[in-house]
């Protein structure tokens, strides 16, 4: 048909047409799990399909006992949080971050989070940046760097119980 209204094209949107009749049709390619776009599937990523309405839904990771995540993701048993005495209420699904109960420590979270960069030179997150919740007994631990500096943090960090007299258990 001949164009009209929108000329967008991308992976997920044709630019509208004609129908013929006087009427502008958008030509989105159509929704569910037909039409690929965005992050191809890969050990880590699930596919990208067309939402229907002209945009990419996004599929996110996949879950944390897949493949992906036993090869490349810490697990808390690597990251060491359960042998530092803390604990994990939940897992975390496709990201990239543990939020963690500190109040076993006595302090609360902007007070842990200050004294550890202070002190020991790891930087986590109180958990007031995320909610009002419980906020000040959690704290965020982002694994978004290497390895070995994730492991030298967990390290520090233990190191920083035993030295504040909280030790590690």
């Amino acid at each position: 048909g001949t164009p009209c209204g929108s000329d967008a094209h991308t992976e997920c949107d044709n630019p509208d047409t004609c129908d013929g009749f006087g009427n502008c049709r958008a030509n989105h390619d159509p929704g569910g799990s037909t039409v690929p776009c965005g992050d191809a599937e890969t050990a880590c990523t699930n596919q990208d399909f067309c939402a229907g309405d002209g945009t990419c839904r996004d599929k996110g990771l996949r879950p944390i006992d897949s493949v992906c995540a036993e090869e490349s993701a810490p697990t808390i048993s690597e990251w060491g949080m359960a042998s530092l005495g803390f604990t994990v209420p939940h897992l975390p699904d496709g990201a990239f971050y543990l939020y963690v109960d500190i109040s076993r420590t006595g302090m609360k979270a902007e007070e842990f989070c200050w004294r550890l960069i202070d002190e020991y030179q790891v930087a986590v997150t109180p958990g007031s940046d995320f909610g009002t919740f419980n906020a000040d007994q959690f704290v965020r631990f982002a694994y978004t760097t290497a390895d070995e500096d994730i492991h030298l943090g967990v390290e520090r960090l233990g190191k920083a119980l035993v030295d504040w007299g909280i030790g590690c258990g």
